[in-house]
């Protein structure tokens, strides 16, 4: 992933992500996967990097898409949040999704991302 994002290419993400990263640099504080040093240096890198994404607003329009997401991927089994991601990536790519790299390694959300026909990251099914 890291070497996917050096290409100079411009990274977007849906706003949601912040809070979901921060969540989850907590969780694996709790959980002992990370100590408190490694915890706060995530969490200084994430802050010192987001600025230099595009952050896609999470609005009703956003939020309406999504609802319909979930209802058009019933057979993945698309999540609420991630059917924000994935309305958020659709608003960015408009008319040409195959010109949008999606990642993520959710296989749900990966599947749903492919089927709405975005490039992938990873190229493959998520394990």
């Amino acid at each position: 992933m890291t070497a996917a994002l050096a290409v100079g290419r411009i990274v977007a993400t849906s706003a949601l992500a912040y809070v979901e990263l921060r969540s989850t640099f907590a969780r694996k504080l709790r959980e002992h996967h990370l100590d408190e040093p490694s915890h706060q240096a995530v969490v200084a890198h994430l802050a010192a990097q987001w600025f230099s994404y595009v952050v896609l607003a999470v609005d009703d329009t956003c939020l309406r898409e999504a609802g319909n997401l979930v209802d058009r991927h019933t057979q993945h089994a698309l999540r609420a949040l991630d059917a924000i991601h994935l309305a958020s990536a659709l608003r960015l790519a408009r008319d040409d999704p195959p010109g949008v790299t999606f990642a993520c390694w959710d296989l749900r959300l990966w599947r749903s991302a492919r089927d709405e026909g975005f490039s992938l990251l990873p190229a493959r099914e998520p394990v």
